[in-house]
């Protein structure tokens, strides 16, 4: 009985910590697609507060690139009001080369996938998506998230 209990004990504190830890298993899977110009769908909405795990899902036969913000500013590839800023998040999949902006942003392989697990920030409103990918914005590669 006392292996019993003690087992059963065990495998609780390795479920609570698995459940506390804010992991994958815990996120609401939402699919965004990237393609040769665009993203699918936009808006794409998600609720404050919310685990989720965004999977980006390039289509297309170039590297494409998410960023999120405001103020979307071209010279420079990015958002003023990056909405990443201090979110933790984890990255997983087929990224691409490394990002040069001052702002968060992911960049995904032709074909490739990369998931983003984080929790959404408490930023009720509409953002704008882009791919600052030389010519890609300016090709019409922007989008929408809306958080509520």
């Amino acid at each position: 009985m006392r292996r019993s209990l003690g087992a059963l004990l065990a495998a609780l504190v390795v479920a609570s910590a698995c459940a506390a830890d804010g992991g994958a298993s815990d996120a609401k899977v939402v699919q965004l697609v990237m393609t040769e110009f665009a993203f699918a769908p936009s808006p794409l909405v998600l609720g404050a507060g919310d685990r989720v795990a965004l999977k980006l899902v390039n289509r297309g036969s170039v590297v494409h690139e998410l960023m999120a913000g405001t103020g979307a500013i071209q010279h420079d590839g990015g958002y003023t009001d990056d909405l990443f800023a201090g979110v933790d998040m984890t990255i997983r999949g087929d990224v691409g080369p490394a990002h040069s902006h001052g702002a968060f942003g992911v960049k995904v392989k032709a074909k490739g996938t990369v998931t983003l697990t984080f929790t959404v920030p408490d930023r009720t409103g509409t953002y704008e998506i882009g791919c600052f990918e030389p010519g890609h914005y300016l090709a019409g590669m922007v989008g929408k998230i809306v958080i509520e």
